[in-house]
């Protein structure tokens, strides 16, 4: 691999590894609100709220 092509491939992976984070992020965030048991939801829907 020629230093360019590496230089190259280490900008593709470093924005790869960003994106995870920002998705990482994002689900975390979405997976902080809890279904309570006592919503009358179902439990499917409860399932599928997880």
């Amino acid at each position: 691999m020629t230093p360019k092509q590496h230089h190259e491939m280490r900008q593709i992976i470093e924005s790869l590894i960003k994106e995870i984070h920002q998705e990482l992020e994002a689900s975390a965030d979405a997976s902080k609100t809890a279904v309570t048991p006592d919503s009358a939801i179902g439990r499917i829907s409860r399932v599928e709220a997880m």
